[in-house]
């Protein structure tokens, strides 16, 4: 039963229906690397975002929720590194806008993939 629910839950998070957490590493722009943070990735329809804030971008750009304690600034060009899905392969983000929920202690970066 262990394999179905895993099974389902793999589909969910493929799908958008389900957040996933990622451990990620990032670079402040002439900054250190930090490592070993978890955040979580969400799909753009599962967050209610203001009309049109979806920008109309080639790059593929995903919504990474972080501990605002973890990531106190995350200005435009910050570079972060996570796999899409567990147990895949790092990919290098860079911070596109961030959207700090401080009654929340949380912080929504919008991430475009570079190549």
């Amino acid at each position: 039963m262990g394999s179905l629910v895993d099974l389902v839950n793999g589909i969910a998070i493929a799908g958008g229906l389900l957040p996933l957490a990622v451990t990620y590493t990032f670079t402040l722009p002439g900054e250190s690397i930090v490592t070993g943070k978890t955040g979580v990735l969400t799909d753009w329809a599962v967050v209610e975002m203001p009309e049109g804030a979806q920008f109309q971008r080639r790059e593929e750009s995903h919504l990474l929720t972080v501990l605002i304690s973890d990531m106190p600034s995350a200005p435009r060009g910050t570079v972060v590194v996570h796999p899409e899905v567990t147990g895949g392969s790092d990919k290098t983000w860079r911070v596109e806008s961030s959207i700090p929920q401080k009654q929340l202690g949380k912080r929504i970066l919008i991430l475009l993939e570079t190549t």
